[in-house]
């Protein structure tokens, strides 16, 4: 079935475009200027004694998500110095935060070729998504049965059980700080992790 386009849709549809395109920029250039607010510490010029203070009472924006902005602002950052971050916006950058600088770019270079059309820069979340699992290696992969864990443990020594446990350990203590900077540790989580702790003590 041919789908008809009227020319006064196609032209209303291009100028929304245009107002969504603006506003991406706008909002990067918010982002950008709370980034700047927070490294230099310019809060303090309204009183407040912590960044997350400021923005909660001013903007309205919870810990978590201010730090998810100042990571968003970081990256396309970094990514600017190599790449045209044109089209990439807070949304559809969340899946490249966990991988390297190098992968990220490759990342975005690949889904801006998959993308329909003629337009590159027209990149959604779930484009960015696919071309993660393709470099990670998890499209059309199968999946191997993991073997039992009470098997692993049992076939290793006490030496190897203490390593492991110490290695465990240091990986946890890095995560639980870092998570901890971007806001991301509540109390089910600290409880988690002192449990995790504990068990890797006793080892």
């Amino acid at each position: 079935m041919e789908i008809s386009v009227v020319d006064s849709d196609l032209s209303r549809l291009e100028e929304l475009e245009k107002v969504i395109v603006v506003s991406q920029r706008k909002q990067r250039e918010a982002y950008n200027a709370l980034a700047e607010i927070h490294s230099e510490g310019l809060y303090e010029a309204r009183g407040y004694k912590s960044f997350e203070q400021y923005a909660k009472s001013e903007w309205d924006i919870g810990k978590s998500r201010a730090y998810q902005i100042l990571a968003f602002v970081d990256l396309v950052n970094r990514l600017g110095q190599s790449i045209d971050v044109e089209g990439l916006n807070e949304s559809n950058c969340r899946p490249l935060l966990s991988l390297t600088e190098t992968d990220a770019i490759s990342v975005v270079e690949d889904a801006r070729n998959n993308v329909p059309g003629d337009d590159p820069d027209r990149v959604g979340v779930k484009d960015i998504i696919s071309s993660v699992s393709k470099l990670k290696g998890d499209v059309d992969k199968p999946k191997q049965k993991p073997k039992e864990e009470s098997t692993i443990v049992e076939s290793m020594s006490q030496d190897d059980r203490k390593l492991y446990a110490k290695r465990a350990m240091e990986g946890l203590i890095k995560f639980r700080k870092n998570a901890g900077i971007l806001g991301m540790i509540g109390p089910e989580l600290d409880k988690m992790f002192n449990l995790l702790e504990d068990r890797l003590e006793a080892i």
